[in-house]
């Protein structure tokens, strides 16, 4: 009777160490999932982000309430839906990837250029103005003109003066500072260099990019190439064939002159053509 007893007792003995194993386990299961959990929420890489367009006048910067904007993604041909409304447009982008925006409305000069959704991200803005030139001060040359008033070589001199090879510097094309964007004061500049092409239809240009030493050299060798392409997105839209332009982001190299003020970096920070 003794040993049944004694047999009873280790048995139950050796349940109730399973039974506590068993607990133990699932309980560092539960725990496991649940520090899984915590991760992967604290973790997240966002990819998609809302992007707000707003389409103002550039004389009065009020909202152009007739204003229609569509952006593609460089190398697609399909336009992304938007959330429009009067003189605004909302659109989610993906950070990784640049875009071809375009806004055009009744009364004013298109504007065309590329977006970086990313570095627009990274500038900390979510919230794009784009100024339209109302046609009428681009026809009576009444806008106010930019304090640098160095003409550029396309209207000082004939285009047989113009030899091919030669670099000739775009004066007036502005951009948002470390951006791609741009400015509206460029348009009449490269209005003028559409004009060129037109009259020229067997020209083929080369658009070169330059900016100053501050910073990353690969950084600004990207930031060139994407002004470059913004200028030639602006040129297609003007009706000049893609094919007669090409694109060469030159960053610091080739420097107009010593990196050791900001008058001699503005030198440097540049756009020119070439003739091919």
């Amino acid at each position: 009777m003794s040993m049944l007893v004694s047999e009873l007792r280790e048995h139950f003995s050796k349940l109730r160490q399973a039974v506590l194993l068993g607990v133990l386990l699932v309980a560092g299961h539960a725990a496991s999932l649940a520090q899984g959990t915590s991760q992967v929420q604290a973790d997240p890489i966002p990819h998609a982000r809302d992007f707000d367009f707003n389409i103002l006048s550039v004389q009065t910067k009020a909202p152009i309430r007739n204003a229609r904007i569509t952006i593609v993604q460089e190398g697609r041909k399909d336009f992304l839906p938007l959330q429009s409304g009067p003189g605004k447009a909302r659109v989610r982008l993906d950070s990784g990837k640049v875009y071809l925006v375009n806004a055009v409305a009744g009364d004013f000069e298109m504007a065309q250029f590329t977006f970086d959704a990313g570095q627009s991200l990274r500038d900390g803005r979510t919230s794009v103005d784009l100024f339209l030139i109302p046609d009428r001060l681009v026809q009576d040359g009444s806008r106010a003109k930019p304090t640098q008033d160095i003409r550029s070589a396309p209207t000082t001199r004939n285009f047989s003066e113009i030899k091919k090879g030669e670099a000739v510097r775009l004066n007036h094309i502005y951009f948002n500072q470390s951006s791609p964007d741009l400015r509206p004061e460029s348009f009449e500049e490269l209005n003028r260099l559409a004009d060129l092409l037109k009259e020229h239809p067997g020209m083929r240009i080369e658009i070169r990019g330059y900016t100053d030493n501050t910073g990353d050299f690969n950084a600004n060798v990207r930031l060139s190439k994407n002004r470059c392409e913004a200028v030639i997105a602006y040129l297609t839209g003007k009706g000049i064939q893609g094919k007669r332009l090409k694109v060469a982001g030159r960053g610091p190299r080739d420097p107009m002159a010593p990196n050791d003020s900001e008058e001699n970096k503005k030198k440097n920070r540049r756009v020119e053509f070439v003739i091919l």
